[in-house]
């Protein structure tokens, strides 16, 4: 077998192996200590939909009526990263629709999450908020 392709497996094996290793190491025990509360969490994406995703503009725009009928999987917690200083993140997985509701009485339903991890933190106002 040439060099690459034995690269390469070894490459799958050892991602095939990093989501067993992520529970393991330091911090193990203060996986989602600092972290927003399930409910800030989903308020924080309702808020940020409604309001960022969609700007108020964009309402108009689209002819949206509503958005509502948010669904949530299970909130995954990791290890806070950089604990105790300004830049202090919480990782947080999770899958969510919501419906997007048009005046002329037609919905879509939107997903988000899948793979993706949300980064929470507090702003200088105090208020949870989060990046992908």
């Amino acid at each position: 077998m040439s060099r690459i392709v034995l690269a390469g497996m070894g490459a799958l094996l050892l991602g095939a192996a990093a989501p067993a290793e992520a529970q393991k190491g330091p911090g193990v025990a203060e996986i989602g200590k600092g972290c927003p509360t399930e409910e800030i969490v989903k308020a924080t994406i309702e808020a940020y939909i409604k309001s960022t995703w969609y700007k108020p503009a964009d309402w108009k725009a689209y002819s949206i009526a509503a958005i509502e009928d948010f669904k949530y999987g299970e909130i995954a917690y990791g290890r806070l990263q950089m604990p105790g200083s300004q830049s202090q993140t919480c990782p947080i997985r999770v899958e969510f629709a919501y419906a997007v509701k048009k005046t002329d009485g037609t919905s879509a339903e939107e997903k988000w999450g899948a793979e993706k991890t949300y980064s929470f933190s507090v702003n200088p106002f105090d208020e949870w908020s989060f990046t992908y």
